[in-house]
């Protein structure tokens, strides 16, 4: 097993090449607040909206916190009471939020505003903070019926993705809180309110909402927890690259990332080359996925401490969680090291049964002689990822791992020994070939 460089990734021989990489990303986060402030304020805090939702007209749409100009992600704070209305509604009729019954509390783009598909109806009467708290999130176990793998996970005042804790809870703790709903496309949301009124199901692509049921305490809950965890001194964000799109599109191999792990606590991952198109699914990224779980956010020193040894997962997986903010990048570790993160390339045995494997590539199907012992010590290693897109939310079940299913172990799981063959068919297919096998993943 070659020895891990130093650093977790970083090639020392290219140090100097590494730091002036690192440089630009920084200056590439700098760039990214700059782009933003030009932004204008698109809604306020306190305005009421009318959410179109088809035959039945529209439902009541509350700004409770509105996303600063600033804000690479632009996120505001929505409460929609699911309850609709033939005309427009009336801000004057509108009670408390804790006598609504029930909420759809959202965290919704700028688009529906900017573009005034949804419209501005005027501004609730004598709006206060306090009456509209930003709430906790649940974070849900696999399964509704599990026991464990709940948490809540708070975030700051500010509307956002990114938790500043992810505390483990009960069941019944966790219920007690919304589940997410973002909203980036506010079509989706508009069929799926409509959907709930109608009391059907949309198709399989469709969003779904779950309105919470809100109970005496439930504002004061929100409000009262969310101090709470606020005001601990290991309740922040982390120190990470700003969010949004543009880093998002600028993430290159051997990037840290760091996100809200099922069942508390925050987990790591390391992002890969991106892999040659004909073997990705649309934009998505692959990532290393790590068995270990800190109690908040990990930083960059402490990623880099990772071995392969901690690996515990492979997938292809949508970086939309990057853009969104609930992944963070901590930074790119300088030059990707190929030999000690090896590049998993997609193969398969041989269909004749001989000592070969069978790689895809771009231009078609090449066969590769190896050492039958090599592929005997695990013949799936080459196919465990290809074709597939895995939810980042699956992802988040492995640092912790009692709380990922046989079933996400049989497709992702990843083993020293599975890292060991990646290794050795990697060096097999440079040997036949005479070139990198990283040569394979530059087309983008």
């Amino acid at each position: 097993m070659p020895r891990k460089p130093r650093q977790g990734g970083r090639d020392c021989s290219s140090c100097r090449a590494g730091e002036e990489m690192t440089d630009r990303f920084r200056s590439l986060a700098v760039r990214l607040g700059k782009d933003a402030s030009v932004a204008k304020a698109v809604n306020e805090e306190g305005q009421v909206w009318a959410v179109p939702v088809g035959q039945f007209g529209f439902c009541p749409a509350v700004v409770a916190r509105r996303a600063e100009p600033s804000d690479p992600v632009g996120l505001s704070l929505v409460c929609v009471r699911p309850i609709a209305s033939e005309d427009l509604p009336d801000p004057n009729e509108l009670p408390k939020l804790g006598a609504w019954g029930t909420v759809v509390a959202a965290l919704v783009g700028r688009r529906p505003f900017s573009t005034r598909r949804w419209r501005l109806v005027g501004s609730y009467p004598g709006f206060r903070r306090d009456d509209w708290p930003m709430p906790p999130w649940r974070e849900e176990a696999i399964s509704k019926e599990a026991v464990h793998g709940w948490s809540v996970a708070t975030t700051g005042e500010a509307p956002s993705m990114t938790v500043i804790a992810n505390d483990p809870a009960s069941r019944e703790e966790a219920q007690g809180f919304p589940t997410w709903t973002v909203v980036t496309a506010p079509s989706a949301l508009e069929k799926a309110l409509t959907n709930h009124l109608k009391q059907t199901d949309g198709g399989f692509w469709d969003m779904s909402v779950e309105p919470f049921t809100l109970d005496a305490h439930a504002v004061s809950r929100w409000r009262d927890h969310g101090a709470r965890v606020r005001a601990r001194p290991d309740a922040s964000e982390p120190e990470a690259l700003a969010p949004g799109r543009r880093t998002d599109q600028a993430l290159a191999g051997g990037e840290w990332l760091a996100f809200p792990a099922r069942g508390g606590g925050f987990g790591v991952a390391l992002f890969l080359p991106r892999p040659p198109s004909h073997l990705r699914t649309f934009s998505d990224g692959l990532v290393f996925v790590f068995e270990r779980v800190w109690s908040r956010w990990p930083t960059l020193s402490e990623a880099r401490e990772l071995t392969t040894d901690d690996v515990v997962a492979l997938a292809q997986t949508s970086m939309i969680c990057v853009r969104d903010g609930r992944w963070r990048v901590l930074e790119r570790d300088g030059p990707f090291n190929t030999e000690y993160w090896p590049l998993p390339m997609w193969w398969t045995p041989s269909a004749s049964g001989d000592a070969s494997i069978d790689i895809s590539t771009a231009d078609g199907v090449l066969s590769i002689p190896v050492d039958r012992k090599i592929i005997d010590a695990d013949p799936k290693a080459g196919s465990c990822w290809k074709g597939t897109s895995t939810s980042y939310s699956t992802l988040e079940s492995f640092p912790d791992r009692q709380y990922a299913t046989d079933f996400m172990i049989e497709w992702h799981g990843v083993t020293p020994t599975r890292i060991e063959t990646w290794r050795k068919i990697n060096r097999s297919i440079e040997a036949h070939l005479g070139r990198p096998v990283s040569t394979f993943w530059t087309s983008q």
